[in-house]
């Protein structure tokens, strides 16, 4: 649940952006991809304190918009 919950607040926000309907299917599903592969390691290290997640959290949320941006 928590790595599902994670990647709807990461893709939420990039799904709602007005460039996501100018993407190519492709480039959608590799960003799908991308967050939950990333959202579930993420869970994973629940061992990690909150300040690490978030941490994790805001580098990931980085790389996604760099790789969009690019």
């Amino acid at each position: 649940v928590a790595s599902g919950t994670l990647a709807h607040q990461i893709l939420s926000p990039i799904v709602e952006s007005p460039q996501w309907e100018g993407l190519p299917d492709l480039i959608q599903k590799k960003v799908y991809e991308k967050v939950l592969q990333s959202a579930r390691k993420i869970g994973a290290a629940s061992s990690l304190t909150p300040q690490q997640r978030a941490a994790a959290t805001s580098e990931m949320a980085d790389k996604l918009t760099e790789a969009l941006t690019e």
